[in-house]
């Protein structure tokens, strides 16, 4: 490629990805050889003025992404080490924008070629939060199987998570007790609420959990930022409603 060639394209590529047309932008990329990738990425690090870091990383990412495709590397090559950082880097904006495909395009490389077994067991629970949010509730659950840790409350209810989206009740149940038993997390309360009515059509005891939740916020509210009482307080309201009207039908 010519230097006005390159020029030409990185204005192309940003236009391309400022309108949105991220399908268009990476074919545009993957089309290139390895040797014009490499003249790219030169070009690139010349000019990386943009404030939008997301933008920045994802070019980088686009082209590691695509030399591997091209060359062959192993994981102790300093080009891996280099692109570990930004394939991580993309993987936590894309997790906080909600683009679950690069979450998943970036998190299987970091998997396949990283030399840190924290990073690797991190980089799983990323995975399966972004296979659940693509509706994969089998990939979800055989990331969460994988870094299960019996000793961690956290890691107890999001598999037990899983298993409840993969409808295998009886498991979720088992597991959201585990949890319980560890700490009085509230949403594992909640979803021993839905399990009582999807299992045992007990609506009873679905309502005693949200209150039970609602009872282990309040008491520890500090503990749980990030926990929203309200959502309880609806369900609790929906369960009395569904309860009157079956006792109004069987009336």
């Amino acid at each position: 490629m010519s230097g006005y060639i390159i020029t030409e394209d990185f204005i192309e590529l940003k236009r391309l990805y400022e309108e949105g047309n991220i399908g268009k932008f990476e074919n545009k990329i993957s089309s290139y050889t390895a040797d014009d990738l490499r003249e790219f990425a030169a070009y690139f690090s010349l000019d990386i003025s943009s404030k939008d870091e997301y933008y920045n990383v994802k070019i980088i990412s686009e082209i590691t992404y695509n030399l591997i495709l091209k060359e062959k590397f192993t994981k102790n090559d300093r080009f891996i080490i280099l692109a570990l950082k930004h394939w991580g880097r993309c993987v936590y904006l894309s997790c906080e924008k909600g683009l679950w495909k690069d979450v998943i395009k970036y998190g299987n490389l970091i998997y396949e070629y990283t030399l840190d077994n924290d990073e690797k067991w991190d980089i799983q629970d990323y995975l399966s939060q972004a296979y659940f949010y693509q509706g994969n509730y089998e990939r979800e659950l055989f990331y969460r199987k994988r870094i299960l840790d019996q000793n961690d409350y956290l890691s107890l209810y999001n598999y037990a998570l899983a298993l409840f989206h993969n409808q295998r009740y009886e498991e979720a149940k088992l597991y959201n007790q585990l949890c319980i038993e560890q700490n009085e997390f509230p949403p594992a309360f909640r979803n021993q609420a839905h399990i009582s009515i999807v299992l045992e059509n007990d609506y009873v005891k679905a309502y005693d959990f949200c209150d039970k939740a609602l009872e282990v916020y309040y008491k520890k509210e500090k503990d749980f930022p990030l926990v929203y009482p309200i959502i309880y307080l609806l369900q609790q309201i929906f369960i009395c409603g569904l309860c009157s009207t079956m006792n109004f039908i069987k009336g």
